[in-house]
């Protein structure tokens, strides 16, 4: 194993540029990660990218998984189908839990305008599942804006947030409250009380 040669070393082009959009999204959201040329999965189908999560208080792990482009296709689909998926343990998540849950609120729909820096997209989705808020994004339908809300819709969210690289510039973003189709610019720093005031109206 220690002179073997690292599969990392002979990724495609287009591997290793994913593998380092993933570096750079988690480098974005400030998750620190170890990069691991070694970690396999126990089941063959995975291709590129294999993972787990751990509890950094004893190195416990919680979920793990991986990308499988080609599974789709050996169950019957008609062509290689990229995907991702993983498997967590009931028993380790439930020992990381509080002793109470909050309500969870309903979720809101981030969309993604054509030439949205997905970093900044991602910093807003973390900063508001910080502050409580449920938060549905579609990373991969190119920038469609239709598809993205028609997911909103039937995820039931209760607003869409418009992010675009013209909004990111002002410190803004567009809120479409789905129940009535009003919409309107708010400021990021009165995102959060102006969705919860929207959550509370359900």
């Amino acid at each position: 194993m220690r002179d073997a040669p690292e599969l990392i070393h002979s990724l495609t082009p287009q591997s290793r540029a994913r593998m380092e959009n993933i570096n750079q999204g988690l480098t974005a959201l400030g998750h620190s990660y170890t990069l691991n040329t070694r970690l396999v999965r126990g089941l063959d189908y995975y291709s590129e990218l294999c993972f787990e999560v751990k509890w950094l208080d004893n190195e416990l792990t919680v979920l793990a998984g991986g990308r499988y482009d080609g599974l789709a296709q050996q169950l019957g689909h008609h062509a290689p189908l990229p995907a991702v998926g993983w498997a967590a343990g009931i028993e380790r998540l439930a020992l990381l839990l509080p002793g109470s849950l909050p309500p969870r609120p309903r979720s809101v729909a981030l969309i993604q305008v054509p030439g949205t820096d997905p970093a900044a997209a991602a910093q807003l989705t973390a900063q508001l599942r910080a502050q409580g808020i449920a938060v549905d994004v579609v990373w991969d339908w190119r920038g469609d804006v239709s598809k993205q809300l028609r997911y909103a819709v039937k995820r039931c969210a209760s607003a869409a947030v418009f992010v675009g690289p013209d909004e990111l510039a002002r410190n803004v973003v567009s809120v479409k409250h789905l129940a009535t189709s009003a919409q309107r610019e708010v400021p990021v720093r009165d995102l959060v009380p102006f969705l919860q005031s929207l959550d509370s109206t359900k």
